[in-house]
């Protein structure tokens, strides 16, 4: 039941939809991708990987000028491969900004990321539920910024996660994934 999540974040001038593999195996798009405006570019992954404990996750990007590449990895352990539910929001401004799921059931597990430009110094990421929301990473990465979270829910209700850079200078892009 183990499924394996990525999400890239990533700056380029081109517009190219990113591929991904996992141990060598085609990784299947969940998010294919989002380009804020100029330069930002997020996509999510997932693949169902029922052994193994290391691989090699190969993204490829094409065109030039790719820089910045960030990448967030999670083990998901659910029912179904595909994921019940994702999503994505273009924050152009910056500032708070927030994706929401309503009527989710127990034992769903939640990952989200964040990629953002500029000299963000961290995200903050909040959720609606009873359950802990996990930060993984919260990292710069040359002139980029990424976060990654989790959560399995333990209880049904809303899943709705609140992202702020702290600045309404630079903008970022968020991702989000549910699988059951």
């Amino acid at each position: 039941n183990r499924v394996v999540a990525v999400a890239l974040g990533w700056t380029s001038p081109t517009n190219q939809t990113p591929t991904m593999t996992i141990g060598g195996v085609a990784a299947k798009p969940a998010i294919g991708m989002l380009r804020h405006g100029g330069d930002l570019h997020t996509a999510m992954f997932y693949l169902r990987v029922p052994t193994g404990t290391t691989s090699d996750f190969i993204a490829s990007i094409a065109g030039s000028d790719n820089d910045n590449i960030d990448i967030v990895v999670w083990k998901v352990v659910a029912n179904n491969e595909a994921p019940f539910w994702n999503d994505g929001k273009l924050a152009l401004s910056g500032g708070s900004n927030s994706l929401t799921k309503t009527g989710l059931l127990s034992g769903m597990v939640c990952a989200a990321a964040v990629y953002g430009s500029g000299a963000i110094s961290g995200f903050t990421g909040s959720w609606s539920g009873s359950d802990t929301l996990t930060e993984h990473v919260d990292a710069a990465a040359g002139a980029a910024r990424v976060a990654g979270y989790s959560v399995a829910l333990t209880g049904g209700g809303d899943f709705g996660v609140t992202y702020n850079n702290g600045s309404t200078a630079y903008p970022y892009i968020a991702t989000i994934a549910v699988w059951q």
